[in-house]
């Protein structure tokens, strides 16, 4: 499956396999998840796949993309070299107001290269 950054590649898979977690509002008003059954192949077909489960720690990371970088990476961020070889080539530069934990498995992979 190919197609853009953050198009819903791996939603789409998730819920072709029965992964897709369905909002559900619970009885005191809060939102929250339930893990259904929910496949768009039903109940008598298979898939398997491997799934985008890329540095999970990022997952949980607060802060933006620049925060992280600047963090983990500070020589490199700061050297023009590398933002002329790596961070402009890679697309990374679009990516740096977003919060780390609201990318989509394609984006994480591009920033962890």
């Amino acid at each position: 499956l190919v197609g853009e950054n953050g198009t819903g590649k791996t939603t789409f898979m998730h819920m072709l396999a029965g992964l897709f977690d369905v909002a559900k509002e619970g009885q005191d008003g809060e939102k929250g998840y339930e893990c259904t059954s929910l496949s768009l192949l039903g109940h008598n077909n298979a898939l398997s796949y491997k799934r985008q489960d890329f540095a999970p720690k990022y997952r949980k990371y607060r802060g933006s993309v620049r925060e992280l970088l600047e963090r983990n990476c500070q020589a490199a961020f700061a050297d023009s070299l590398f933002k002329l070889l790596v961070i402009q080539p890679l697309g990374i530069e679009e990516l740096f107001d977003l919060a780390v934990k609201t990318l989509s498995g394609g984006e994480l992979q591009r920033l962890a290269v």
